[in-house]
């Protein structure tokens, strides 16, 4: 499985275009063409986004991990205090980000 797999697998398992993802993660249609083709790699600004419409975790789209719900593993209650009304969007974007921090410093 190749990041370019993963990322038309999800697209096409929701039933949108490359048109409408590339305007969800803010690049050109032949942008998302080049990933799905594996000549060209999403930037991981790029990948939060995806990650966070699919409701998947950044690892997933990685190919890191096969689960597409690790990012919905519970953290600790110290490690982590938000508002009780923290939309879920915004949870999982800062899950992802977490995701993101854990990758650069090899958690």
């Amino acid at each position: 499985m190749t990041i370019g797999n993963r990322v038309k697998e999800l697209r096409t398992y929701e039933g949108i275009t490359q048109a409408k993802l590339a305007r969800i993660i803010g690049v050109k249609p032949k942008t998302v063409s080049a990933y799905e083709n594996n000549s060209s790699f999403p930037s991981l600004n790029v990948v939060v986004k995806a990650a966070t419409h699919f409701n998947v975790s950044v690892d997933y789209i990685l190919c890191r991990t096969n689960n597409p719900k690790s990012h919905e593993m519970k953290l600790p209650e110290n490690m982590m205090m938000l508002h009780p009304n923290t939309p879920d969007e915004m949870v999982a974007e800062i899950r992802n980000q977490i995701d993101l921090l854990a990758l650069k410093y090899k958690l």
